[in-house]
C-alpha cells in the first residue's frame, strides 16, 4: 500500500509497480483516480486509471478497508497541486472533497455529482502540460 507520506513511496511504485487501494465503492474501469498525499505533501501528486471494478474485500492486518480497486496506467503531475491551492480555487469553493480529504474514498458523491469535476480538471491541465492527452486515451 503506497501512502504518499515519504519518498520512498515514490520509490516503491517505480520498482513494484501498482498494488491495490482502497477505493470508492462505485468505482469503475475507466474512471480517473487522484492521488492525495497526506501532511506533510497535502498535495494531489499523480493521477492514476482504474483497471478494476471497485470490489469488496476481506478484513485483514496488511488492507484493513471494506473496498478496493486496482490502479493502472499513472501521469505524474510536474507541478503537484496544494490542498490550499484548491482551497483558494473559485471553481471549487465550498466543495466537501476539500474539507476532508482522509476518507474521501468513502464520500457518497463523487467529484463528477459533485460538480467539482470541470473546475478539478481545468486546474490540472492548465498547470501541467501533457495531461490532457493523458486524459484522451
Amino acid at each position: 500500500m503506497v501512502a504518499g507520506e515519504n519518498n520512498s513511496d515514490w520509490a516503491k511504485l517505480d520498482a513494484d509497480g501498482f498494488d491495490t487501494w482502497k477505493g470508492h465503492p462505485r468505482t469503475k474501469v475507466g474512471d480517473l483516480i487522484l492521488m492525495y498525499r497526506t501532511a506533510p505533501y497535502s498535495d494531489i501528486a499523480c493521477i492514476f486509471t482504474a483497471i478494476s471494478d471497485a470490489r469488496a474485500t476481506v478484513h485483514t492486518r496488511e488492507f484493513p478497508w471494506k473496498v478496493a480497486v486496482d490502479p493502472g496506467g499513472g501521469f505524474r503531475l510536474r507541478k503537484t497541486i496544494k490542498l490550499t491551492e484548491l482551497k483558494d480555487e473559485p471553481r471549487l469553493a465550498g466543495r466537501s472533497f476539500l474539507k476532508k480529504q482522509q476518507g474521501a474514498t468513502s464520500r457518497k458523491l463523487d467529484l463528477e455529482e459533485q460538480g467539482a469535476w470541470r473546475g478539478l480538471r481545468k486546474i490540472l491541465e492548465d498547470r501541467n502540460p501533457g495531461l490532457k492527452e493523458y486524459l484522451l486515451r
